[in-house]
């Protein structure tokens, strides 16, 4: 399975597309994109609390898409993941989107479109049946290191930031079914499109599920 990317030029008009009002969203994944296990018993997968401002970031993480093993091997020498957030930090609400890539090939690297986020970036979650949700990203992060091996990393973070009203209106369209797509458009008309396994939608939807439980128990979210 390959991870398609278009250029918004040449992008067909599909299911995706059929986007729903875009809503402002935040994020706390940046510094490295940790090993996420299924939420037990809803508790988030990381919390933490701010050593200067001491609020408390509570964050829902699920990989949505990884480069397979054999695609790494005959096709491609780069390995892509596509992470999804969901967080609280604070008093203000994040959804958002994790790439990150890392090529061997040092020389394909400078040739291949480079992973860049920008504000205003937009990431859509597509479903089986209706529309898709949209977000839009109002914080970006960018990131590109070589390691000691020589290997290009790359990580770009397009964070969204949401209202406590605006998110309690998504919950039908974010738990009623899992994710099956995701599509994000970054800086210089690239965009990453990947369909979600049924295994990797249906955590997330979980784990939107015991979000959007924390926020009515602790009386942000209706």
């Amino acid at each position: 399975m390959h991870l398609a990317c278009y250029s918004a030029a040449k992008l067909t008009q599909g299911r995706l597309l059929k986007s729903l009002p875009a809503a402002s969203l935040l994020l706390a994944l940046f510094a490295s994109v940790p090993t996420v296990a299924l939420a037990q018993n809803c508790k988030p997968d990381a919390s933490s609390k701010d050593r200067i401002t001491k609020e408390v970031v509570n964050e829902w993480v699920q990989n949505l898409y990884q480069t397979g093993m054999m695609a790494q091997m005959t096709v491609t020498s780069s390995e892509v993941n596509v992470f999804a957030t969901i967080a609280r930090s604070g008093t203000v609400n994040s959804v958002n989107i994790v790439l990150t890539k890392q090529e061997s090939n040092a020389n394909r690297a400078l040739v291949e479109s480079a992973f860049k986020a920008e504000k205003g970036n937009k990431f859509l979650f597509g479903f089986k049946d209706g529309a898709p949700v949209t977000f839009t990203a109002d914080e970006v992060r960018n990131n590109t290191s070589a390691d000691m091996f020589g290997k290009l990393n790359t990580k770009v973070v397009l964070i969204a930031h949401v209202k406590d009203a605006d998110l309690s209106a998504m919950k039908a369209s974010l738990t009623s079914q899992p994710i099956d797509a995701v599509r994000v458009m970054l800086a210089n008309d690239l965009t990453i499109e990947q369909s979600v396994k049924n295994n990797n939608g249906k955590k997330f939807q979980e784990k939107l599920g015991c979000f959007f439980k924390f926020g009515h128990e602790n009386g942000f979210l209706q």
